[in-house]
């Protein structure tokens, strides 16, 4: 049985590269050597905390050790469809092809940065393992490097939706309650902690 066959293979390729033991990368997991052997084969479940511990003790970024859950290429088009969603990227094709239009700055500057690396390695300048290892710290790697923001989709134009009434401003929950009920807001979210 697979869990998490990603993370413990890309952990296994990084302390290979690196030129690490198992018995010192199972220190740091808490666990025995055998233990990080199954981890890094995808046979037993590889935790949050165990990844946070064994991409800072590796010097790479987490996210390099997170599984997408990509299986094939439908896992993929869903992925492209969630950033299709908020604007991010959208296909385009033309008489040269099928290409996916980035529209998030960030993302732009990311993927100029990953051909550039590539560029190099092409050329010469960078080795394959230079490369990875760019990747693998990720964000961190990037020039200007900022703690990374969770993408905050634009609110939709009003007159673009059709049925949907924005709140503009706070309602106490009473207030909310008389116009879920007669008909003017049909979802919200009402926190009464207060």
């Amino acid at each position: 049985m697979k869990f998490n066959d990603y993370a413990g293979s890309k952990i296994r390729s990084i302390r290979k590269r690196k030129k690490i033991r198992t018995s010192e990368l199972a220190k740091v997991c808490g666990v025995s050597e055998s233990e990080m052997r199954h981890l890094e084969n995808g046979t037993r479940l590889i935790t949050d905390a165990q990844i946070e511990r064994v991409a800072e003790w590796l010097q790479v970024s987490p996210a390099a050790l997170r599984s997408r859950n990509i299986v094939d290429y439908s896992d993929i088009m869903h992925i492209l469809f969630e950033f299709g969603l908020y604007s991010i990227i959208e296909p385009v094709v033309n008489e040269e092809g099928t290409f996916l239009k980035v529209n998030d700055p960030s993302l732009v500057a990311s993927i100029q940065a990953w051909m550039e690396k590539k560029d190099e390695v092409q050329s010469g300048k960078l080795t394959k393992g230079d490369l990875e290892s760019w990747q693998d710290h990720f964000p961190d790697s990037m020039p200007g490097h900022s703690e990374p923001k969770p993408y905050t989709p634009p609110l939709p134009d009003p007159s673009d939706v059709v049925g949907v009434h924005l709140i503009t401003k706070e309602y106490t929950p009473e207030e909310m309650l008389r116009q879920m009920e007669e008909g003017l807001v049909q979802d919200a979210v009402i926190d009464d902690d207060e």
